[in-house]
């Protein structure tokens, strides 16, 4: 028994092995749709704010009880929307750095960075305006690279205008955020300051909406690259691995 656990094992060691990203990419794809949902909610809680501000400013008369149930329903969406962010990062990188490892896994060819720099690039100062678009591209052609090597009739596809712009949306939101974020910090504790930064809000949320869109897509699109990279390795020999 050892001795035939053995053998499989040398077996294997000579065999061609990929890791199945698809569960990875299933939760990725939930998280950000309930993280889409949330913000929605988001959305019109911050519009609804900015009515209530709005009859304020104008002389509009506005309850204790509204302002205060105003106050702790927009609150607790706000929570649930920065949980959301944490999530779907989470999710994401989860998904993100498996494609990347699975590159050196297959072997047809190897990263360009090291697989943990799927991670940690993300939140280095200079190299996260980057280096993160220049993994997800790898991402895309080295899996198909993959495919191409069993099935030299499959046509490669070009996910560079995809890629660009989600990259150049997250860029954009996160700016536009931090500039908000600032904006706020500046400002006094008035009507027009409490109405500015809804504002702000209102369109942080409308410009997220259509990133978390396009991220979808991307993830999707990719995911099933990935699944077809994995058939290809197991109908020519190959296992998975955990």
């Amino acid at each position: 028994m050892l001795n035939e656990e053995i053998i499989d094992q040398h077996g294997r060691e000579n065999q061609m092995s990929i890791f199945d990203n698809s569960s990875r990419s299933k939760y990725a794809l939930i998280a950000f749709g309930i993280y889409a949902a949330i913000t929605s909610i988001y959305l019109l809680s911050s519009y609804m704010q900015l009515n209530i501000l709005e009859d304020f400013q104008n002389g509009v008369y506005v309850s204790n009880d509204e302002a205060e149930l105003n106050d702790q329903r927009h609150a607790i969406i706000t929570y649930l929307n920065i949980i959301g962010q944490i999530m779907t990062a989470i999710f994401f990188l989860m998904w993100f750095k498996k494609g990347y490892e699975n590159i050196n896994t297959v072997g047809i060819d190897s990263t360009n960075y090291s697989v943990w720099s799927s991670v940690w690039s993300w939140i280095v100062p200079i190299l996260s305006l980057f280096r993160p678009v220049q993994i997800m591209t790898e991402i895309s052609e080295k899996t198909q690279s993959t495919i191409q090597h069993f099935d030299p009739e499959y046509k490669l596809k070009s996910y560079k205008s995809l890629i660009g712009i989600w990259w150049a949306t997250f860029i954009i939101t996160h700016i536009m955020d931090r500039v908000f974020d600032s904006t706020s910090n500046n400002m006094n504790d008035t009507i027009n300051g409490y109405i500015t930064m809804t504002e702000n809000e209102i369109i942080s949320a409308a410009v997220t909406i259509p990133e978390i869109a396009i991220v979808m897509l991307l993830i999707y699109r990719i995911s099933k690259t990935e699944n077809l990279a994995k058939e290809k390795v197991l109908e020519n020999g190959g296992y998975l691995v955990s």
